[in-house]
């Protein structure tokens, strides 16, 4: 049986807003929002962002009670900034957990339910479980096993591939599940 000790979660925070003090309090509100889901469900939030936007996001998670008492959150180090494949695996790499579900902050996020469905699914396939929805895969509403994602992370970044798929198209024994999330 897996258990929160061998989840974590990966939070992907970084991308470009306008600089209007409204987008800016959407994305607070967005990651706020995806991080109170997951939270009761991991040992572990790892928020991926921008350098510059650490110090906001990190006042806004520390001022509520969104995680879990038990949950811890902490943001990756931005090793290569503006990459998305590099800041993927660098925020994987902050965590030893096997299992890691890929959130996104950003846009439409899956309720925790599903994201507790995407764990188990991945445990009993024994490998990375991707929806689908509309006929698309979600890769930054997945649950990957962390040692398969950190490989293709590798991969992709030799590839120069930057985007989202970049991960799931350099993954073996990928599971898509076309179910709403």
């Amino acid at each position: 049986m897996i258990g929160r000790e061998d989840c974590a979660a990966v939070v992907v925070a970084s991308g470009r807003t306008h600089c209007a003090p409204e987008a800016e309090s959407t994305d607070v509100r967005r990651l706020h929002h995806v991080v109170e889901r997951v939270a009761p469900l991991v040992d572990e939030v790892v928020v991926c962002c921008r350098r510059d936007q650490r110090r906001r996001y990190a006042r806004a998670l520390e001022g509520s009670s969104t995680p879990a008492p038990d949950a811890t959150v902490q943001f990756a180090r931005e090793r290569t900034p503006g990459s998305l494949m590099a800041g993927l695996a660098g925020a994987l790499h902050e965590t030893d957990a096997p299992y890691v579900a890929v959130l996104s902050a950003g846009g439409r996020s899956p309720g925790r339910h599903a994201v507790a469905s995407l764990f188990a699914a991945a445990r009993d396939a024994g490998q990375t479980t991707v929806p689908v929805v509309k006929g698309r895969p979600q890769p930054l509403c997945a649950v990957y096993h962390r040692e398969d994602a950190l490989a293709a992370c590798g991969a992709a970044i030799a590839d120069e591939a930057d985007h989202a798929n970049g991960v799931i198209d350099h993954l073996e024994g990928v599971q898509y599940r076309a179910e709403p999330i």
